[in-house]
């Protein structure tokens, strides 16, 4: 069943090119802080994916400007 279950997914656009991505984290506990640890979690996994397609992937366009990120 998809009961205590967060989808987090985006739509990223970097210099090595246009990614979706999707994470699911199941089986969280109720509560608040539950939920924030899974949205922690999800974003701390979808951090290190871009990092490790950041470091592997060569440049599209080399010496075009890089995406800025967006304020919070």
């Amino acid at each position: 069943t998809m009961g205590r279950t967060m989808i987090d997914a985006g739509l990223l656009t970097t210099t090595k090119g246009h990614f979706a991505i999707a994470l699911i984290a199941d089986q969280i506990p109720d509560g608040k802080e539950a939920e924030d640890t899974a949205i922690a979690a999800i974003s701390d996994v979808a951090y290190e994916i871009v990092t490790a397609w950041e470091n592997i992937l060569p440049e599209l366009f080399p010496g075009a400007a890089k995406p800025q990120p967006s304020p919070p």
